[in-house]
């Protein structure tokens, strides 16, 4: 395997790493409280939000493990 497949995989790896630190920033402290119903739905959105988010990061680091781990197939 090349040094540039291991540096890609390792890119891929850091970027879901990030996009899963940033999903647990935006993840809002309490969630509901005890806000009245037309004020609950921006904490639901940004929860929805975080978890898209963190989904899309896991599915980098497994991808950039994947690369790294993984023969390429052009060889």
């Amino acid at each position: 395997m090349t040094v540039r497949f291991r540096i890609l995989g390792l890119l891929i790896v850091a970027c879901g790493a990030v996009l899963c630190y940033g999903a647990f920033t935006i993840w809002p402290t309490n969630p509901l409280g005890h806000a009245p119903v037309e004020h609950a739905i921006v904490p639901l959105l940004r929860i929805l939000g975080a978890v898209v988010v963190a989904l899309i990061g896991l599915l980098n680091v497994v991808a950039g493990t994947a690369v790294i781990a993984l023969k390429p197939a052009l060889e």
